[in-house]
């Protein structure tokens, strides 16, 4: 890529409101971070010079910031299924136990070693097999699938322990926070 690339200097020059418009859809700088890289690679292979890159690079955010959401709520009912965690009715309660728990999450794999969390990130919000993985991180696909393994047993024994440290919330709003 040369410096002088205009996608690459379109996108040099819109990547902090990226990443701002990012983290207001996934309430995580790191994920956002991420996801904007990820932008930039699949947007500039089919950047041309008759659209607008930045267009190009805002729309590809906002679908890998959606798909991200969608991923992460499809994790997040497959813990609750897992761990017994009663469906909530209320929206509200719902989108804030989303949100307490995303939180939860993004702290979690932050606390992973730095190699193990690139493997997990690649493998669980970017989708990437585990040949892919190892190819682009210079590492054999049995460790990357240990990675993973480990990753995903640090990441659950995290929320088990949070589970045990945290009553649940009650529909009822009694639990967690009331008298």
């Amino acid at each position: 890529m040369d410096r002088t690339d205009p996608v690459l200097k379109t996108f040099m020059q819109c990547r902090m409101a990226l990443k701002r418009y990012v983290t207001g859809i996934v309430n995580c700088p790191d994920i956002a971070e991420d996801l904007v890289q990820d932008t930039f690679v699949k947007a500039y292979a089919v950047a041309d010079q008759r659209r607008s890159p930045q267009g190009l690079f805002f729309t590809t955010a906002h679908r890998l910031a959606i798909d991200h959401i969608r991923r992460a709520n499809t994790a997040r009912q497959a813990i609750h299924m897992q761990a017994g965690v009663p469906q909530v009715t209320s929206d509200l309660e719902r989108d804030a136990i989303a949100r307490e728990e995303f939180d939860w999450l993004c702290t979690a794999v932050a606390n992973l070693p730095p190699q193990q969390r690139k493997v997990y990130v690649l493998r669980k919000v970017y989708n990437l097999s585990y040949i892919e993985i190892a190819e682009e991180m210079g590492l054999s696909p049995v460790t990357v699938k240990n990675y993973i393994a480990i990753s995903v047993g640090r990441v659950l024994a995290e929320f088990e322990e949070k589970s045990e440290a945290t009553p649940p919330r009650a529909v009822n709003g009694e639990g967690r926070g009331s008298a």
